[in-house]
């Protein structure tokens, strides 16, 4: 069993206040193939959020915002190799400045493979998508989202 919590306060230039929550629990199913599934959330707040009082500043700024998602992960390693497979659905619901309330599917997909290329240095190539149609399909008028990242790392 794993657990993580993190609390941040932000201040934008334009006197915006922001309480953002973030936690995390998940459990090992089993340990070769890692298996764990588990529940994450993460939460805002804002103390000036666009409305009818308060001008856009071309930043996302609901007086509030909730997320809560259970999500699935498979890690498979065999050196110098590893690969993950992450499974997330979710809901949330936001309230903007103006009192107007939306509900949404935050459901995700994440696939990676990792090379240990040197000692010193790793690759990692991932796909994925979210959205209420895991941003596999058009998005429609929905959020959705798709993404493939290559990531190098290195250690000194």
């Amino acid at each position: 069993m794993a657990a993580v919590a993190a609390v941040a306060g932000l201040r934008f230039d334009d006197g915006n206040r922001r309480l953002r929550l973030r936690g995390r629990a998940d459990y090992a199913l089993t340990m070769r193939p890692r298996w764990i599934a588990g529940l994450e959330g993460f939460a805002f707040s804002s103390s000036r959020p666009t409305g009818a009082d308060v001008p856009g500043r071309g930043y996302w700024n609901p007086d509030a915002y909730r997320e809560l998602r259970a999500f699935t992960a498979v890690f498979y390693e065999r050196r110098p190799w590893d690969a993950y497979l992450r499974v997330g659905l979710g809901r949330s619901r936001e309230r903007d400045g103006f009192g107007n309330v939306s509900t949404g599917k935050p459901n995700e997909w994440e696939l990676a493979v990792a090379l240990d290329a040197a000692a010193t240095v790793r690759a990692r190539l991932s796909v994925g998508g979210s959205g209420s149609g895991l941003g596999i399909g058009s998005g429609g008028t929905d959020y959705w989202r798709r993404f493939a990242m290559l990531t190098l790392y290195g250690w000194f």
